[in-house]
């Protein structure tokens, strides 16, 4: 036997021998399947296609996934992929492919074919439609269209739904019956898809992003990934070239790839070519490419603060014991009762660490013994709580209790003006707003609020948390007087009158003196 045969006879062996390590596993995909996997997470917080195809394979980590990716990053092909390994090494294993329209079911089934011409796969298959493929040691794969037909008929060990972003959530909600677990297998879910521009998304996808983030989906992880990770590595000597790829950005300012890029490319270890990379930038509207190409949450038209990323303004951040705690009141009954907690560092950013949100309570509930306001006052015991003035009865009952509540007289669209300012400064290239990642009720309505049509004004839903902010940035930055003169303000032009016969430099070694120890 000569080595070529020799060398033939390792290779059928090893075709035929589960892998049993990360290293074994992408040997075998790209050996036998014929598919490079990009391996790095290159972003925060994201996660490689190989690492979910492995766990999936190995079963590590929670049974259901949600994989957010970018487009053309080969989400499909990782479904036909972990499929084709489960076919091969977990006899008996049974699932369904659901895709969200038929074009998208037949991409699924178009790569189980490919693999069943392979090696690997060839001598497996019993009998292969659409519909259901058979194989030998007892698996099965069938492939539906995202319908309520649909995912009412088979009762597979694992559900993968392909591009979850256009299929209805009560669609998904009847789907998510269909796994059964068996003797040997456990029932999973899994959901992948790019999170589509709003103009034709469903919400699916943010709705279980938000519910998994929450604590509402416990058996849940999610997998993220994006452009970054699949791109091919980067082998320029310098970022000259992508500095000369421009775009517009949302303000009408011109952006460069390499702006965006920041490096990552020399990072990855994908198989997205550069330039198509530089054409989609180039031709995309920032939105779309944003949103499908660097998964960032898809900015909705017509929003009162566009300036506000949660990328970006949403942080993990904790009550800081070093630095005073201010709170800020929006009153309502059936409308939301919304209070936030914030702190002030030394250079004026204001950190939203914590919120409280209630529904149909009087002052007096939230005011009593156990009432949720005084609660939150005795544990952070704010300095000040900022609220709406024309609310005299409710501001009393706080009064009352102990709560040093104080009335903030601003218009909406100059106090918007300073959100919109604090969000994005015009002297700094950092936000000097940052809200905690926990604070969920907050960060949707500084998502959602949107323009009155043909106005400048906002509509008068999703801004109850906003209303509260802007009491706060108001009277500490904007142009009225506190009303309550021992409470110093930090804006200089607000202090006239409160500090008499100070200079606006000495007011600065005493506001200096004053924020010492906070930070």
């Amino acid at each position: 036997m000569n080595s070529g045969e020799m060398l033939g006879k390792k290779k059928l062996l090893l075709m035929n021998q589960k892998p049993q390590s990360d290293e074994q596993l992408l040997w075998y995909i790209e050996e036998f399947l014929g598919f490079h996997i990009a391996t790095k997470a290159v972003c925060p917080h994201h996660r490689s296609p190989f690492e979910f195809i492995s766990d999936m394979f190995f079963n590590k980590g929670e049974d259901n996934k949600v994989v957010l990716a970018s487009r053309d990053s080969g989400k499909t092909q990782d479904i036909a992929i972990i499929n084709a390994l489960n076919i091969k090494f977990k006899p008996g294993i049974e699932s369904a492919i659901v895709g969200a329209i038929s074009d998208q079911a037949y991409k699924c089934y178009s790569y189980i074919q490919e693999f069943h011409n392979k090696n690997f796969l060839y001598n497996e298959v019993i009998n292969s439609i659409m519909q259901v493929s058979r194989y030998k040691n007892g698996a099965k794969v069938e492939i539906v269209v995202g319908t309520a037909t649909g995912v009412n008929s088979p009762h597979p060990n694992i559900v993968f739904f392909d591009e979850t972003d256009l299929i209805k959530w009560n669609i998904l909600q009847q789907g998510f019956s269909m796994p059964h677990a068996s003797n040997i297998y456990k029932s999973q879910i899994i959901l992948d898809s790019t999170r589509k521009d709003t103009e034709i998304s469903t919400g699916s996808m943010q709705k279980l992003i938000d519910n998994v983030e929450d604590g509402l989906m416990p058996f849940t992880e999610i997998y993220s990934w994006c452009i970054w990770e699949v791109i091919e590595k980067c082998y320029l000597p310098n970022c000259s070239q992508c500095k000369k790829i421009m775009r517009y950005n949302e303000e009408g300012k011109p952006e460069s790839f390499a702006d965006k890029c920041q490096g990552k490319a020399k990072l990855a270890d994908g198989h997205y070519q550069i330039q198509e990379v530089w054409k989609k930038f180039t031709t995309l509207d920032y939105n779309t490419f944003d949103s499908e190409w660097l998964c960032e949450r898809p900015v909705k038209s017509g929003r009162m603060l566009p300036q506000f990323n949660e990328n970006i303004h949403m942080i993990d951040c904790e009550y800081n014991p070093n630095l005073p705690v201010d709170s800020c009141q929006d009153f309502g009954f059936s409308n939301p009762i919304v209070t936030l907690f914030a702190q002030i560092d030394s250079s004026d950013t204001v950190y939203i660490f914590d919120e409280l949100v209630e529904y149909e309570r009087t002052a007096e509930e939230l005011c009593a013994e156990n009432g949720s306001w005084n609660l939150k006052n005795k544990e952070y015991k704010p300095r000040i709580w900022c609220c709406d003035p024309e609310n005299p009865s409710d501001r009393k009952t706080m009064r009352t209790h102990g709560i040093n509540e104080v009335p903030v007289k601003c218009g909406v669209y100059e106090s918007t003006q300073l959100v919109r300012k604090w969000l994005r400064p015009v002297s700094s290239p950092k936000p000097k707003l940052y809200v905690s990642k926990k604070c969920k009720f907050l960060k949707n309505e500084l998502l959602n609020w949107k323009r009155r049509k043909n106005s400048e004004e906002g509509e008068d839903k999703d801004n109850h948390s906003i209303g509260a902010l802007r009491y706060l940035l108001w009277h500490y930055f904007g142009d009225n007087v506190s009303s309550m003169p021992e409470v110093m303000t930090k804006n200089p032009r607000q202090s006239q009158g409160l500090i008499k016969g100070y200079t606006e430099q000495s007011y600065t070694g005493i506001r200096q003196s004053i924020m010492k120890g906070y930070k």
